[in-house]
C-alpha cells in the first residue's frame, strides 16, 4: 500500500496541480500578460493556485500546459508533459550514467526567468526515482523509494 500511496504521489505531486477554485476569472493584468506571452493559446482554464499567484491550464500547439502568474501579472513558470525523445542529448547522457537500466515513466519540463528544468519519474523494476535535472545533465536533486518505508533524497 505505501508504494502504492508513494507511486500516486510522485506522479501527481510534481505535476498538473489540482484548483481549489477552477473557473474562477484571473484579474485583468494576469489575463494581459498570458495573452503577451501564449498568444496562440486555446481552451483556456484559470484557478487560484495561491493568495498571490494564479494558473493557467490551456493547450498551445496541440500541446497541455500549465503557466503560473503572480497577482501583477509577473510570469512564474510553464509546465508540460514531454517524451523522451524531447530529452536534450546530454540530460540523456547523465540519465544513462547516472541511473542505467531506468525508463522514463513520466517527464515533464518547467520553464521558469531563471532557465529550464526538467522533472522525470524514473522506473526499474518496482523501484521508481524522481530526478530533476537542467537542460545540461546536471542532477540538480533525486529522490529514491528503496524497500520498505525508506525514502532516499539528496540533491547533487
Amino acid at each position: 500500500m505505501k508504494k502504492l500511496v508513494f507511486t500516486a504521489l510522485l506522479l501527481t505531486g510534481f505535476g498538473w496541480s489540482l484548483q481549489a477554485q477552477v473557473g474562477t476569472a484571473a484579474p485583468a493584468q494576469v489575463q494581459e500578460a498570458f495573452n503577451r506571452k501564449f498568444p496562440g493559446a486555446a481552451q483556456v482554464e484559470w484557478g487560484k493556485e495561491s493568495a498571490t499567484e494564479w494558473e493557467a491550464e490551456f493547450i498551445l500547439n496541440g500541446v497541455n500546459h500549465s503557466a503560473n502568474f503572480l497577482q501583477d501579472g509577473t510570469w512564474k513558470e510553464t509546465e508540460h508533459l514531454i517524451s523522451a525523445a524531447e530529452i536534450t542529448p546530454a540530460l540523456q547522457s547523465s540519465l544513462n550514467s547516472k541511473f542505467p537500466d531506468y525508463s522514463l515513466l513520466r517527464g515533464e519540463i518547467a520553464d521558469t526567468p531563471k532557465g529550464s528544468k526538467y522533472e522525470l519519474v524514473l522506473q526499474k523494476g518496482n523501484s521508481m526515482m524522481l530526478v530533476v535535472a537542467d537542460e545540461s545533465g546536471k542532477i540538480l536533486m533525486k529522490k529514491a523509494r528503496k524497500g520498505k518505508g525508506s525514502d532516499d533524497s539528496s540533491e547533487d
